[in-house]
């Protein structure tokens, strides 16, 4: 059974279309964002036992931050090269 989050929306009434794991979700990639891959401390922050089932579940944020920042790197190079810089 998957949980819908109570919340509702200040301004009209209407119920948030959101899961719980979505803030999980969305607490993990903070946490990695601030700590780095740490999982000891994510876990624990998380309420997980092992930092190892932490790092299953969350690992990818920290492979996708590193590829969108390569991605980022090499359209700055193609656009500084573009300009004759």
């Amino acid at each position: 059974m998957r949980l819908v989050c109570p919340f509702k929306d200040d301004e009209t009434g209407k119920p948030l279309h959101f899961l719980w794991a979505d803030m999980r979700h969305a607490f993990a990639s903070n946490m990695i964002n601030q700590l780095g891959p740490n999982w000891p401390e994510v876990a624990e922050s998380m309420g997980h036992t092992n930092p190892e089932f932490t790092k299953r579940r969350y690992g990818h944020y920290i492979k996708d931050e590193a590829k969108s920042h390569r991605k980022r790197e090499a359209s700055g190079a193609i656009l500084v090269n573009r300009k004759g810089r």
